[in-house]
């Protein structure tokens, strides 16, 4: 009887799991996520494709600007020169974002800026470039909106070249600056899509700085690799510890397909 009463119980409870994995749908996964108070839900942006204000403020040229600005239009008539104008509207643009149900933000620091290169030729901070993102974030953290961060998203100050061995030593005193100035910040990334920008804008030469080689993006992929390997260093040895944060890096990827799904090769 007992043996008979094991085998029962144990039926009901394998039929009561299946039905509740069975009865789990995506939606409902998605909605449990929601109801973790760590699940970050936002949208995402960067500095050249919806500041504006290209010249305002004491930033200087990005190689975006000087790109788009050509008599040829490369960029079909279109610039960032304006773009959201979320450099005069940041307010309100967050406001909807808080409208629309998202508690986070990724959003990245225009290197030209807040670094600008200075009329002797070394790179400074820009006190209102400072305050436009201090302002920024003082906006986000009313609203409880969480800001993640890119150190670098493709807007390079016109005298750089990431062709240059010297521009690891740049960014390095860019990130260290930013690390210092913004310890609000928990969620860095050093850099965005580096496998867009050095292949598109030093192998097919169809980003700037326009540069065809069979060669040279690999050297372009080098030094952001170097740039961020130095920058999590610094990061983890000297801000972690004390700020809390977490730092990494925005990698894209290129979806492929078997060109025979048949073969077992």
């Amino acid at each position: 009887v007992c043996d008979l009463r094991h085998r029962v119980m144990l039926k009901i409870a394998v039929a009561t799991l299946t039905a509740c994995v069975v009865a789990e749908t995506p939606e409902d996964r998605i909605s449990a996520a929601f109801n973790d108070p760590d699940f970050l839900w936002g949208s995402a942006t960067a500095a050249y494709q919806v500041e504006g204000a290209w010249n305002e403020g004491g930033r200087q040229p990005s190689i975006w600007d000087d790109f788009c600005h050509q008599a040829e239009k490369p960029c079909t008539g279109d610039s960032g020169d304006v773009a959201d104008d979320f450099y005069h509207r940041y307010a309100s643009d967050i406001d909807m974002l808080v409208d629309l149900g998202f508690n986070s933000l990724r959003l990245s620091i225009s290197w030209p800026r807040i670094f600008p290169k200075a009329e002797d030729g070394v790179h400074k901070p820009n006190p209102v470039g400072i305050a436009f993102y201090k302002a920024v974030l003082a906006k986000l953290a009313q609203k409880n909106v969480v800001p993640m961060v890119t150190i670098y998203h493709w807007d390079l100050p016109n005298d750089l070249d990431w062709l240059d061995t010297n521009i690891v030593s740049h960014y390095l005193q860019y990130a260290e600056f930013l690390f210092q100035t913004f310890p609000e910040i928990k969620h860095w990334a050093t850099f965005n899509e580096p496998l867009s920008f050095c292949p598109a804008g030093y192998q097919g030469g169809y980003w700037p700085p326009s540069i065809v080689s069979d060669y040279k993006h690999l050297d372009c992929g080098h030094h952001v690799l170097q740039a961020h390997a130095g920058a999590v260093k610094l990061y983890r040895e000297k801000f972690q510890k004390i700020q809390k944060g977490k730092i990494g890096i925005v990698i894209d990827y290129k979806w492929a397909y078997p060109w025979n799904a048949s073969s077992s090769e």
